[in-house]
């Protein structure tokens, strides 16, 4: 069973709400699904930076899917045992991180 949202994941500033910028996944039977509002009003003005934050979550379920499938590539004849080890390491606790470990 999954883990997290199937489906492509977009963002779009609202026309109302200070500029604020919602998450949403087109991969719900029932239609587009709310995801996230990242804050973008002039409370946060300075100290988050909205759009950029929006394009790496969008991106959650792109950088899962090559995680994997790196994960399933990879192999030690160019990283050398010592490099493997420490990169099947990273890639795991990646993936289970966020919520792929299953798939």
């Amino acid at each position: 069973m999954s883990k997290h949202t199937q489906g492509e994941w977009s963002w779009a500033a609202r026309v109302c709400g200070g500029g604020d910028i919602e998450i949403a996944s087109g991969g719900n039977p029932a239609g587009v699904a709310e995801l996230a509002t990242i804050h973008a009003s002039s409370e946060y003005t300075g100290t988050l930076p909205a759009e950029a934050n929006a394009r790496l979550m969008t991106a959650a379920p792109l950088l899962l899917a090559a995680l994997i499938e790196a994960r399933a590539n990879l192999s030690d004849e160019r990283l050398g045992l010592a490099g493997y080890i420490s990169m099947v390491g990273r890639l795991d606790a990646a993936i289970e991180v966020a919520g792929g470990g299953d798939e």
